[in-house]
């Protein structure tokens, strides 16, 4: 094979090759990002034209409004996002293999624990926002991990056993058991603890010196270490999942299927110069200076003379990800390569430090694909919204500029009035008569009211239909949508439709959720922090990963819908299915099958019902009773719990005609409600 088609071999060779790669993602993503750009700016009702920009004068503010900011597109977004967000998404964990059964809940409780404690919700929904903007919003993934530097160990280093109470921790020390620290556990109340060991006369120097001492300045460093990140959601021992700018992210142009196939993805970071030099991953750093163009524009002059270095120096780089990539005409690798554009040494140049993940630490939220390329522009852009709201902007401004000129201005005879005849019969009270003489000889009327150019119909009715054409171009939901003159059937279908593609994206949001989950699960896999989880509330039990629980397979499903339909219509879509459910476990229990879980159903009731989290805290256990489950196996007991059932039927005798009757018959022949109608009810509650 000819030398020139592998990758180099020497780091100049390399860093060239990556430069050529980036330039080329960016100006394929540059005609996306544009459109991106000007949606942007319309959202944030900018000036997004040359028109625009030339209402809005600068440095001229008077108070008065130069141009009408109707904010259709803003709205439409707003509305998605509120529509699709869920504050707090629940994941259930089932398992997918034997060995995955007993670990389930462990796995459920730690997912949750991750999602919650790095603010995934406020990630989303600016990743959200991105997606309605530009081909996809981005969220980055990784685990913060800091590996000893020392040379030497101790038996702090290599035990295993960890002890979250201090005192608890001190008396094992004096036992002579090493103890091993966490990252999650009081440091300062560990040391004080400690120290008070190491003040006790009792206690023989050896201990101290083996065990007390090396336990002590492990706590220590512990405390010494940096932030893991600048974003506080980023924690040390922890999986992180951050929103990354859309315009600061490209991968493998010749991709077919995004992530899954791309053979690379870059994200570029923009950092001061100083936190890279300080950076204890990179190495040659020594000699980096600020990019040239990256200083900000309003930053006050550089002052050499007083300071050591620029404290307004940004240096911009790139970190990459290649997956399966060929080094070699004979060998692949998994890469991770950090460089500064211009620098002539690579910051990193390793092997890629995530094992478990399948594809690449990044999840992307794309709401439309193209055909020929995995890019395409925003839904907005492809429904033309950017452009009617553009249009219907510069109507609105007409009509403003014609309605501002229809002032109340009066033309009147002088022969007949003087000027302060006209000023005091406009301050007289409504109703007043005042005596003009001639009034009846001018029959050309003697006061006139100046008339101006009036908005024409048509012009008005252009308007409308923009509006109109938006809507259904858009899909925009209620309860945001102009008013049509369509008959009931005609907007039951509009309804339907929009809530189809509703449902279409907020599917597309949910499976960037579940994903995000399971890739957590896998850093977890690898990684395996020392951090416990509390697995049920009711009986303050708590498990961590083991190894064995970690190689068991897992599906993940959300519990809690992200589409935020109204609560009190979730409410009653549970009640009528608990209700159904505990009126036919009698039927089924007569044909020989075992009952529906209404426990399942009462928890779900709970949670998107009545928007109880913690039902742990309301439900009892569910361990299955084993008294009952002998009477379900025996005939005689069985015939006597399916006749006790049945008389729960319609509120029967056993709660005397006074009960909430499980099952309504009539409620399941009345017609089904429809998204509209269901819509509708929602408003009206």
């Amino acid at each position: 094979m000819p030398e020139n088609v592998t990758y180099p071999k020497d780091e100049e060779g390399r860093i060239a090759y990556w430069e050529r790669q980036l330039e080329y993602a960016l100006q394929r993503m540059k005609p996306y990002m544009d459109v991106g750009d000007r949606i942007s700016k319309i959202y944030y009702n900018q000036a997004a034209n040359i028109r625009e920009k030339a209402e809005d004068i600068p440095g001229l503010d008077d108070g008065l409004p130069r141009r009408i900011k109707a904010g259709v597109v803003f709205a439409w977004i707003d509305q998605s996002i509120a529509n699709m967000l869920e504050r707090n998404p629940v994941f259930s964990i089932k398992p997918a293999n034997p060995l995955g059964t007993a670990g389930a809940p462990v796995v459920e409780s730690a997912i949750n624990y991750w999602y919650r404690e790095t603010g995934q919700f406020f990630h989303e929904r600016r990743i959200l926002l991105d997606a309605f903007f530009y081909p996809f919003g981005v969220k980055k993934l990784g685990w913060t991990t800091r590996l000893s530097e020392r040379n030497e160990f101790d038996l702090t280093d290599i035990s295993d056993k960890i002890i979250d109470d201090p005192y608890e921790a001190a008396a094992f020390l004096v036992a002579e058991i090493p103890l091993a620290v966490s990252v999650h556990q009081n440091h300062d109340e560990h040391i004080e603890a400690a120290m008070s060991v190491m003040q006790d006369p009792m206690v023989s120097q050896e201990i101290k010196d083996l065990y007390v001492q090396p336990y002590i300045d492990a706590h220590k460093r512990m405390l010494e270490r940096p932030q893991a990140d600048k974003d506080v959601s980023i924690q040390w021992e922890s999986p992180y999942g951050v929103r990354w700018n859309p315009k600061d992210f490209v991968m493998d142009t010749f991709a077919d299927n995004g992530i899954k196939d791309a053979q690379f993805i870059a994200f570029r970071w923009r950092r001061r110069t100083a936190d890279v030099r300080s950076n204890p991953n990179y190495k040659n750093t020594k000699e980096l200076e600020p990019t040239a163009g990256a200083r900000p524009i309003d930053a006050p002059p550089e002052n050499l003379d007083d300071l050591s270095y620029d404290d307004f120096g940004f240096t911009i780089g790139w970190e990459i990800y290649a997956r399966n990539f060929p080094v070699s005409p004979y060998r692949r690798e998994n890469l991770l390569i950090t460089l500064v554009p211009g620098h002539d040494k690579f910051l990193q140049h390793e092997e890629w430090p995530f094992t478990h993940i399948e594809d690449h630490p990044v999840e992307l939220l794309q709401f439309q694909q193209g055909t020929d390329t995995y890019l395409s522009n925003s839904t907005i852009h492809l429904a033309g919204g950017d452009n009617i709201q553009s249009l219907m902007n510069e109507f609105y401004d007409s009509c403003l500029s014609v309605i501002r000129k229809q002032k109340n201005v009066f033309f009147f005879d002088k022969d007949m009035f003087e000027e302060e005849d006209i000023e005091n019969i406009l301050q007289l009270p409504e109703g007043s008569a005042v005596r003009i003489e001639g009034l009846a000889q001018a029959q050309g009327r003697p006061i006139q009211a100046l008339p101006f150019q009036q908005i024409p119909d048509d012009r008005m009715g252009m308007m409308r239909l923009l509006q109109d054409t938006f809507d259904r171009a858009m899909g925009t939901p209620q309860p945001i949508r102009a008013s049509s003159p369509e008959t009931a059937t005609e907007a039951a279908i509009i309804e339907r439709r929009t809530t189809a593609r509703e449902e279409l994206r907020t599917n597309l949001f949910k499976e960037m959720q579940i994903n995000t989950a399971r890739k957590f699960w896998q850093l977890h896999q690898q990684f395996l922090p020392d951090r416990q989880f509390e697995i049920d509330p009711r009986t303050h039990q708590v498990a961590a990963v083991t190894e064995e629980i970690a190689k068991g397979e897992y599906r993940f499903i959300i519990d809690i819908s992200s589409r935020a339909v109204a609560q009190s219509v979730e409410l009653d879509r549970w009640m009528r299915l608990l209700n159904l459910a505990t009126g036919i476990t009698p039927t089924l229990m007569q044909l020989g099958f075992q009952p529906p879980n209404v426990m399942e159903i009462f928890k779900r009731l709970l949670q998107r019902g009545f928007g109880i989290q913690d039902v742990e805290s309301i439900l009892p256990g569910v361990t299955p009773d084993p008294m009952m489950m002998d009477a379900m196996n025996d005939p005689l007991q069985r015939q006597l719990i399916i006749e006790s059932l049945s008389k729960f039927r319609g509120g029967g005798s056993m709660v005397e005609g006074g009960g909430p009757g499980p099952v309504n018959p009539q409620e399941f022949f009345a017609r089904g409600q429809t998204p509209a109608d269901e819509m509708t009810r929602a408003n009206q509650l």
